[in-house]
């Protein structure tokens, strides 16, 4: 077990901070110590007599697993009695009213876990400090975990949320994340007051709004107010290597480019714009989030991927350069363990197909397999493993052991989660310089993924930046 005293300093600084703060949201990159920093603090205000409870939410896995083994691992934390809340509602509930010093609850049963904490009265010993682990993951104001949660979160006597990725699509992003923490005192007005205020609309029916250039310095104080970074220059943060000198262009075959144009003019008249040219230009975020999620767009990403299931769920596939290009960078990767990042199951099937029955973590490994897996790939045992980039996201550490290069097979739209995947080896412990090699089909809706990817990612930087200087 490690010693208290191999905390680093900017650690201890959010121990400092975390002890005095009763809302607080942590901005610190992927792999800067967030958890064990967290269950230091927690240690110290159960020392002082100053909380009796906490509770703390997290991603499933990062819930089941992630918390549960720091505890373990550190000298000062591996005394901690601790429950995870898991199991059936009647499992859960008994759990929760047993006594424990940390009580964890994996983020999908937050809804459930906000139900049972409303029969408990008030002063409760575990009404005196949530966690929320990837706080980002409760920004959509509509969402019904967050909404739920931040009806509730002024019976808490602190909230901490802790995140990486603070704003991956905006301002907006800030609204709810802030709200909850604050029990509603960061900002104030509801959701669309605020936006009101501070946004403008785009367009008639209000679907695209921009800030407004003068809000920008208020919205950065208030985030500021209530957000704890640390100085870059005691950061942690570990670039990895991506871009036009890493990235695979595959050609399409002429079945595919034939097929694309039809679909072209159904997201046309799908998305109401003028022609295909109006689609490709496009850089609003709104419309991307519609373009990504438009029916004619998923087919369309599916030919690209080299296979597409019709309306009866028929499967046609095509020549596909895609997997072409992946066994030419296999073989050139000069036995160096390799991630896989893929997104539908016809690409795994279609890797295993080409690489072997190569093991591969998805939303259907179960957590024995998924700790089996992580734990033979940190050991060098697994040479190739394809990946959900949803199921080892958040919060999985360790991994920056077992090797140094990623293929991105099926690039995403979401910029957050490309850097949440391609920081589970870009960590602090990982010894080599990580590159990140991203497959694409040579067509404009690749091109605009990977635009959307990599500008949400410097407005990332930005952000993280102008939390330090402000």
């Amino acid at each position: 077990m490690r010693p208290r005293s191999s905390l680093r300093p900017a650690q201890n600084k959010i121990v400092s901070e975390l002890v005095e703060s009763t809302g607080v949201q942590v901005v610190l990159g992927m792999g800067g110590g967030k958890t064990i920093s967290t269950l230091t603090a927690i240690v110290d205000l159960l020392d002082a007599g100053t909380i009796r409870a906490a509770i703390i939410i997290a991603p499933v896995r990062v819930a089941l697993h992630t918390w549960p083994t720091e505890i373990a691992r550190w000298e000062h934390t591996a005394n901690l009695d601790f429950v995870v809340l898991s199991g059936t509602p009647e499992k859960r509930l008994k759990k929760l009213k047993e006594t424990h010093q940390i009580y964890i609850c994996s983020i999908d049963n937050v809804v459930w876990l906000v139900d049972a904490l409303r029969k408990f009265k008030p002063g409760d010993p575990r009404l005196d400090l949530l966690v929320i682990d990837e706080l980002s993951r409760f920004k959509s104001p509509r969402g019904q975990r967050a909404k739920k949660l931040k009806r509730f979160s002024e019976r808490f006597g602190a909230i901490w949320g802790l995140t990486g990725t603070p704003k991956p699509n905006g301002w907006e992003d800030q609204w709810m994340p802030l709200q909850i923490i604050s029990a509603g005192e960061a900002w104030g007005a509801s959701f669309d007051e605020w936006r009101n205020k501070h946004f403008m609309a785009l367009d008639f029916n209000g679907y695209n709004w921009a800030v407004r250039d003068d809000a920008i310095p208020k919205l950065k104080r208030v985030v500021n107010q209530w957000s704890f970074t640390i100085p870059a220059s005691e950061a942690t943060d570990i670039p990895f290597n991506f871009g036009p000198d890493f990235d695979v262009w595959t050609p399409l075959c002429a079945a595919q480019s034939a097929d694309l144009k039809t679909l072209e003019d159904d997201l046309v008249v799908e998305l109401g714009r003028k022609d295909v040219s109006s689609l490709m230009d496009s850089g609003d975020d709104d419309f991307i989030v519609a373009l990504s999620s438009a029916v004619a767009s998923g087919k369309m990403t599916q030919i690209l991927q080299g296979f597409l299931y019709d309306a009866g769920k028929t499967l046609q596939t095509y020549q596909n350069a895609k997997l072409d290009a992946l066994s030419d960078l296999l073989e050139a990767n000069d036995s160096e363990p390799v991630l896989i990042a893929y997104h539908y199951r016809q690409d795994l099937i279609d890797i295993r197909k080409r690489c072997g029955g190569i093991p591969n973590i998805g939303s259907d490994t179960s957590d024995k397999d998924f700790l089996r897996l992580i734990e033979a790939w940190n050991k060098g045992d697994i040479p190739v493993m394809a990946v959900h980039p949803a199921s080892i996201g958040h919060g999985v550490d360790g991994m920056q052991h077992g090797g140094r290069r990623i293929f991105w097979y099926s690039m995403t739209w979401s910029g957050e989660l490309f850097a949440q995947m391609c920081k589970r080896l870009a960590r602090p412990g990982q010894e080599l310089p990580v590159y990140v090699h991203r497959i694409l089909a040579d067509h404009w809706l690749e091109r605009l993924r990977i635009e959307r990817v990599e500008r949400k990612i410097a407005e990332e930087r930005d952000f993280m930046a102008s939390l330090r200087t402000l």
